[in-house]
């Protein structure tokens, strides 16, 4: 009489019969050791996270950089700040400084650059926007499923700025 019951899965074994586990590459344990030990600030935000994973590219990188600073200078002037914030968010929020002439062309400089980065996100995949504030802004972890939409907006925000066809959002 045959065996009864299901059939062994393939794959190798240890020595006592149990199946190996399939390694995940880096897991969220093993980068959170590597952020307490490390000084390195790539690892300080999720963008980083990424980069360092091989998720995104440098230019999504820099493009989603780019964006929270943006954001950082843009919300200063109209006074909101956000409880969950990135640090490239916090530099671009930088020092306030007395209400002069200076400030007041910071302010309106940061207003336009907020403006042109609106606009150009209504060129990117529909609804990306939350989840890319949600990444470069807020520093939270890319909403499951939207990875690859997000990475398809910062291409394209990073070729924008970088061919210069359109104002610059300095």
């Amino acid at each position: 009489m045959g065996r009864k019951g299901r059939p062994k899965k393939a794959g190798e074994r240890h020595p006592g019969g149990q199946l190996k586990g399939i390694a995940a590459g880096v897991t969220g344990t093993q980068l959170q050791r590597l952020r307490a030990v490390s000084k390195d600030p790539l690892l300080a935000t999720q963008l980083g996270r990424l980069l360092f994973l091989e998720e995104i590219t440098r230019a999504e990188y820099e493009a989603g950089i780019r964006i929270a600073e943006i954001y950082g200078r843009y919300e200063r002037t109209i006074g909101r700040r956000r409880s969950v914030a990135s640090p490239h968010y916090e530099a671009g929020r930088g020092r306030v400084t007395g209400e002069d002439d200076l400030a007041r062309e910071r302010a309106k400089a940061a207003a336009k650059a907020w403006g042109i980065l609106q606009a150009e996100i209504k060129l990117c995949p529909r609804g990306v926007r939350d989840a890319i504030e949600e990444l470069c802004v807020e520093d939270r972890v890319c909403p499951p499923g939207w990875l690859p939409a997000v990475r398809i907006a910062l291409a394209i925000l990073g070729a924008l700025w970088r061919s210069g066809r359109r104002n610059r959002t300095n």
